[in-house]
């Protein structure tokens, strides 16, 4: 009965899949987490209890699969007082179902926020990627030889 009420007190977290197998947790497995390592050998410093509620799998990405490093998703609030930032955040992300709703999302976030823009990923990959614009450049390049190649044989 205690363990009942403890684990409904404590948050929980999602883990990558590369991390539980190296530390062999599970779900439903109990872990503290914590904003930095104490100065005693690397063990972690006072943190916060949670709870194991998903292991999760990385996208077939390549530049998510190739990264060495762990992930871990913790609600908002919990970061921030883990690693002591207070009530601010730099950036962060909402995923919608639909064009329209990702529009509605945005046009209501700036209509409530003062200080900053909300922005839909796909504007800040055009606006920011350089990459992306070669590429893009690189595609209608192509299109536009194909239809040339394609006029000069008919």
């Amino acid at each position: 009965m205690v363990a009942l009420l403890l684990a409904l007190q404590l948050r929980t977290i999602t883990i990558d899949q590369r991390l539980a197998a190296d530390a062999q947790l599970r779900v439903g497995d109990t872990v503290v987490v914590s904003g930095s390592p104490s100065a005693t050998g690397g063990v972690a410093a006072a943190g916060d209890s949670v709870i194991v509620a998903g292991i999760i799998g990385r996208r077939a990405d390549p530049s998510e699969i190739a990264r060495s490093d762990y992930r871990v998703h913790l609600h908002l609030d919990q970061l921030q007082h883990l690693i002591g930032y207070g009530d601010r955040v730099d950036r962060f992300a909402i995923g919608t179902r639909g064009a329209s709703a990702a529009d509605s999302a945005v046009r209501a976030i700036n209509d409530a926020a003062f200080g900053f823009r909300a922005y839909r990923s796909r504007d800040i990959a055009v606006e920011t990627s350089e990459t992306f614009a070669v590429v893009s450049r690189f595609h209608r390049a192509i299109g536009v030889i194909t239809i040339v190649a394609s006029s000069v044989f008919l």
